[in-house]
């Protein structure tokens, strides 16, 4: 076999190309980024028999108007509270929200809203909820926040 690289050849011969080594089918491995705090995950390694129910749940929270447009949250399986102070899980600084606001919960193989007794209400999709199976794309109004619920 010939070959050309910026103007000089070369000649190579099969006996000249080292082989590959076999790929040992049981040690094979896929990986996936897992965090729930929205910062830099850790690999995780995830075996090639886990199936789906094995993998962590995750969904995001993004904030589409109001005083922390463009932020996002990372959700997985645990509860979130909402609300304007230090004490929630996530804080939206907002002075028509209560504290806490509301909560994000993921129960049964869906994520629920829960509005906490507050004052303004928690709206999903324009109307007032005091619970709501949350579904991908749901709009969520707390305040004068407006957040998007995303789902895998």
């Amino acid at each position: 076999m010939r070959f050309n690289i910026f103007g000089r050849f070369f000649r190579l011969s099969r006996k000249d190309v080292p082989k590959m080594p076999k790929r040992d089918k049981k040690k094979s491995q896929a990986t996936r980024v897992v965090d729930a705090r929205g910062g830099r995950g850790k690999t995780r390694v995830v075996g090639v028999g886990q199936t789906q129910q094995d993998l962590p749940v995750v969904a995001w929270l993004v904030i589409i108007n109001g005083t922390y447009k463009g932020q996002d949250y990372r959700l997985d399986d645990r509860k979130y509270t909402i609300g304007p102070t230090q004490n929630e899980d996530i804080v939206v600084h907002d002075d028509y929200l209560s504290s806490p606001h509301c909560a994000i919960r993921y129960e049964g193989g869906s994520f629920y809203i829960n509005d906490l007794g507050s004052k303004n209400k928690t709206f999903v999709n324009g109307e007032p909820q005091t619970e709501w199976e949350l579904i991908d794309n749901d709009h969520i109004k707390i305040g004068q926040t407006e957040m998007m619920f995303k789902c895998l």
